[in-house]
């Protein structure tokens, strides 16, 4: 991973919609999005293996299944596989499964 970079991200589940802000570098490793997809609207970025967890005060949040060749790689508009697992507020009705797609990077 470059030094420093930022991620955005649209996450998808269902009906509801938002955007995912990644920060890495200068001792800083922060998600943020808006409050009502997940139960945290940020955290820390938690690495399992490829794929990227979303860790947040409520728990794990959700997992983006990220490819093989890895973040840096990605190119503009590339998607993937969601999982949604803190769900917040509970009445929305957000399924498990969603997809993200990468809309900028720097």
């Amino acid at each position: 991973m470059n030094a420093c970079s930022n991620f955005v991200f649209e996450l998808k589940a269902g009906a509801k919609s938002t955007e995912l802000t990644l920060a890495f570098g200068h001792a800083i490793n922060a998600w943020e999005t808006s409050p009502d997809f997940f139960r945290s609207r940020n955290g820390v970025p938690a690495w399992t293996g490829k794929d990227l967890g979303l860790a947040g005060t409520a728990g794990l949040q959700g997992v983006l299944r990220l490819p093989q060749s890895g973040i840096d790689q990605l190119p503009l508009h590339a998607s993937g596989e969601l999982d949604v697992f803190n769900i917040a507020p509970s009445h929305l009705s957000i399924p498990p499964k969603g997809t993200w797609t990468l809309v900028s990077k720097h």
